[in-house]
C-alpha cells in the first residue's frame, strides 16, 4: 500500500481555500490576532481582538485564554490560520463557512505549546482549512468535534491526529468530512510517543477520503466507527510502523469501513488488531493481515452476511479472536461466515475464543473464497478449543489456481 505524503502539495482545494491561497501566496508570513473576550462573543466584533482589529486572510487567529466560551461566526469568514491553545472554544458558525487559507506549519493548530488543552466544537457550518495538526507538542493535547447534522469539515490536504503529542477528532450526529484530494492524508497516531483517536458516530455521521488512512504510524492510533456512521477511504493501513500500533473498532449495525483498495494490517512489524461488533462491516478490494495483526470478530446471529467483503484477494496471518454477543449460546448446525473474497489464501498462527465460544465445539474452515465457522457437536467442553484448533491447519486451502 502506498504511504501518503503528508507534506506533498495538493492537486486541488477547495473553493475559497484555493482562491485565497493563490490570491495571497505571502500567507505563511501571517501576523497574529488574540482573542480577548473571555465571556465569548461574535468573531467579527473588533473589540474582542487584540489591537481592535478583526483576524482577516493575512491574520492567524489565536484563542488562549485558557477559559470556555462561545464564539459567533456569521456568514463567510476568512484568516491565514486558527490556533487553539489551552481553551475550550465552540464555534457556532451560524450555517456560514469559515476559510483558512494558511499552510505552513498548518492552518488549523490545536494543542501547540506545553500543555495546552485544547478543543474546539463546530456547529452549525462549515470549516475550510489546507492542513491540520492536533497534539503538536509532546505535552499537549488537541481535540477537534462536529457535532450535528449540519457541521461540516472540509481539510484539504493532511490531517494529523496526534502529531507528538495527544490528538482527537470526533465527528458525531450526522456531521461530515471530506477529503478530496487524492494525494491528501489523514494519520492517526503519526509522530513517535503520540497518540490519536478518529470517532466517527451515529448513522448519517461520515468521512469521506480521496485517500488513504493511515491508523498507528509511529505513534499509537484508535479508529473507532459506531452507531451506524461510514468512513470511506482509497485504502487503509493499520500498525504501519514498527513502533507504532493501530487498532480499528467498528461496532453497530450499519457502522462500516468501505475501502476502494487494500487494508493491510499489521504486516510491518507494529501491533494492529481491527474488531468488528453488533453488525460493524468491512468492505475492501484486498485485505492483508500480517503476522502482527489480530482480527476479532463478536458474533450474533448465524446466517448474516459476512462481516468482512473483499472483492479481491484476501491473504491471512496473526491471531483470529472470536466472542459473541449477548444472546443464546451457538448450537449445533450454526454456521458463521466470518470473511468472503475473490480468493482466500494463508492461515491465522492462532485461534482464541471467549468463555462463551468454548461452550461449544467449532470447525473452522479457510475456503477458497471464505472463512467459515461451524458449530459442531462436541464430545467434551475440555476439548473444543485443541479440536478447533486443529481444524484450522486442517483446513487450509490453495488458492484457486496456485
Amino acid at each position: 500500500m502506498r504511504r501518503p505524503d503528508p507534506y506533498r502539495a495538493p492537486r486541488s482545494l477547495p473553493l475559497c481555500a484555493a482562491m485565497l491561497a493563490l490570491a495571497h501566496p505571502g500567507a505563511h508570513a501571517a501576523s497574529i490576532s488574540f482573542w480577548n473576550a473571555p465571556e465569548g462573543g461574535a468573531f467579527q466584533n473588533a473589540q474582542n481582538w487584540s489591537g481592535a482589529s478583526v483576524p482577516n486572510v493575512n491574520d492567524i487567529a489565536w484563542f488562549r485564554l485558557g477559559g470556555s466560551y462561545t464564539v459567533q461566526v456569521s456568514s463567510l469568514v476568512f484568516s491565514a490560520g486558527l490556533v487553539i491553545g489551552h481553551d475550550d472554544v465552540t464555534f457556532d458558525l451560524g450555517n456560514g463557512t469559515y476559510v483558512l487559507s494558511g499552510d505552513e506549519p498548518a492552518s488549523l493548530r490545536l494543542g501547540v505549546e506545553p500543555a495546552d488543552h485544547a478543543m474546539l466544537r463546530v456547529l452549525n457550518g462549515r470549516l475550510e482549512t489546507i492542513d491540520a495538526e492536533f497534539g503538536s507538542d509532546a505535552a499537549a493535547s488537541g481535540t477537534l468535534r462536529f457535532s450535528g447534522a449540519g457541521a461540516r469539515f472540509a481539510p484539504a490536504r493532511r490531517v494529523l491526529v496526534g502529531v507528538f503529542g495527544d490528538g482527537r477528532l470526533v465527528l458525531e450526529n450526522g456531521a461530515r468530512m471530506t477529503q478530496i484530494d487524492p494525494d491528501a492524508a489523514l494519520r492517526i497516531g503519526f509522530g513517535a510517543g503520540s497518540t490519536g483517536v478518529v470517532e466517527v458516530r451515529g448513522g448519517s455521521s461520515r468521512i469521506s477520503t480521496q485517500t488513504g488512512i493511515n491508523v498507528g504510524d509511529a505513534g499509537a492510533g484508535t479508529l473507532r466507527i459506531e452507531s451506524g456512521a461510514a468512513v470511506t477511504s482509497a485504502s487503509g493501513g493499520v500498525g504501519l510502523d514498527a513502533v507504532g500500533s493501530g487498532a480499528v473498532r467498528i461496532d453497530g449495525a450499519g457502522s462500516r469501513w468501505i475501502v476502494g483498495g487494500e487494508i493491510v494490517s499489521g504486516a510491518h512489524g507494529g501491533d494492529a488488531s481491527i474488531a468488528l461488533s453488533q453488525g460493524g462491516r468491512i468492505e475492501a478490494g484486498a485485505i492483508t493481515l500480517g503476522a502482527h495483526s489480530t482480527l476479532r470478530f463478536e458474533l450474533g446471529s448465524p446466517g448474516l452476511a459476512a462481516p468482512v467483503t473483499v472483492a479481491g484477494d484476501a491473504s491471512l496471518g496473526g491471531a483470529l479472536e472470536i466472542g459473541f454477543a449477548p444472546g443464546p449460546t451457538p448450537t449445533k448446525g450454526d454456521v458463521f461466515d466470518l470473511l468472503v473474497a475473490g480468493a482466500v489464501d494463508g492461515a491465522f498462527a492462532s485461534v482464541v475464543f471467549d468463555d462463551r465460544g468454548t461452550a461449544s465445539l467449532f470447525r473452522l474452515d479457510v475456503l477458497p473464497d471464505r472463512v467459515r465457522l461451524t458449530v459442531i457437536p462436541a464430545p467434551g467442553v475440555g476439548l473444543a478449543l485443541a479440536v478447533c484448533l486443529g481444524s484450522v491447519g486442517a483446513a487450509r486451502r490453495r488458492r484457486p489456481g496456485a
